[in-house]
């Protein structure tokens, strides 16, 4: 049996579900888990029925289809799905149903766990940052102190070390070194344990980094996008709408045979995670809501009014592309 699982997480978006299945086909994989929630409500089971038709349609490949009679959320499903394909692999490969893979991102993900199984490296990434790397770098990945959850993979002896307790959150507020430890992988981490605390977030993602940190643990991301999320139209269940600096997968051929062979982050590429995950003027506006007695009601007006403002500038923006556009042809 081959080493490797690829498990594809999936709900209730057959539009999306069909775009990545169409990328995947491509690949040419020999086998595919595939893990389907069940429906949160009435409204959403004609949705959840649609994806299953498309699941149960795959003719390409060998097929593992998982359907849960009652929903579980994104991370219990998720987390469950990994565990399965553990059972009879060394190493999985996971992509939701809104990551469409580029035809060499499962080479990609192979070579890299055959090169860095035995060291600190815990998660493996087809996305690329957007980050500005070093010129001199010379390499076809970079080493990054957070992980990725847009088309990843890992081993199974290093998963066993993933925790979802909440109560790491006590441990780091009573611990300044470890605090410190985290805010390197991210300034948002905190502030999204605080959120799952109260029950606002349901986040499998953010345990996965903290696992990580906590073991010393490194990430791996190639140097052009391999991976793309197109679920950024508020369909998902925490890829809301709104405008993101989402590169485009790269038409780059990268033969992926220049390795580091020292697993260590370069300090410059460090410097541009952190700048990368520092929190905006919403995760500050959360920070101070998560301490007020009201948090839901205040934390849900502040978004509305973030996004409305989003809009606006967006709507703005258009119209002025309209107007420009409308000279030029006036122009002529």
């Amino acid at each position: 049996m081959n080493k490797t699982a690829i498990a594809l997480f999936v709900y209730n978006r057959p539009f999306h579900t069909l775009k990545v299945l169409e990328s995947l086909k491509k690949s040419k994989i020999d086998s595919l888990y595939i893990f389907c929630d069940g429906p949160k409500d009435i409204n959403d089971v004609d949705k959840v029925q649609e994806t299953r038709f498309l699941i149960k349609s795959i003719d390409w490949t060998k097929t593992f289809i998982f359907e849960n009679n009652e929903n579980r959320g994104l991370a219990k499903s998720l987390v469950s799905g990994i565990n399965r394909a553990f059972k009879d692999h060394e190493r999985v490969i996971v992509i939701e149903d809104d990551c469409i893979a580029r035809e060499d991102f499962f080479v990609f993900m192979e070579k890299c766990f055959d090169k860095y199984q035995n060291t600190n490296v815990m998660s493996v990434s087809g996305y690329s940052l957007p980050i500005t790397l070093p010129e001199d770098y010379k390499y076809d990945i970079y080493f990054c102190q957070r992980s990725s959850c847009w088309g990843w993979g890992t081993w199974k002896e290093k998963w066993k070390y993933y925790k979802d307790d909440i109560s790491i959150l006590d441990e780091i507020k009573k611990n300044s070194d470890l605090k410190e430890k985290i805010n390197l992988c991210g300034e948002d981490l905190i502030l999204m344990l605080e959120l799952q605390k109260k029950n606002l977030l349901n986040s499998w993602a953010v345990f996965w980094s903290i696992s990580i940190a906590l073991n010393d643990g490194i990430c791996i991301n190639p140097v052009a996008p391999l991976v793309k999320n197109i679920g950024f139209d508020g369909s998902g269940e925490h890829c809301k709408s709104f405008r993101i600096n989402m590169p485009d997968l790269s038409d780059k051929k990268i033969d992926f045979t220049k390795f580091p062979e020292e697993t260590k982050i370069n300090e410059k590429i460090m410097i541009e995670c952190s700048k990368l995950y520092k929190l905006n003027l919403l995760g500050k506006l959360k920070k101070i809501a998560i301490k007020i007695k009201y948090i839901r009601p205040f934390y849900l007006a502040i978004r509305k009014i973030l996004r409305k403002i989003s809009r606006i500038k967006k709507r703005r923006l258009t119209n002025s592309q309209e107007c420009g556009r409308m000279k030029k042809r006036s122009g002529k």
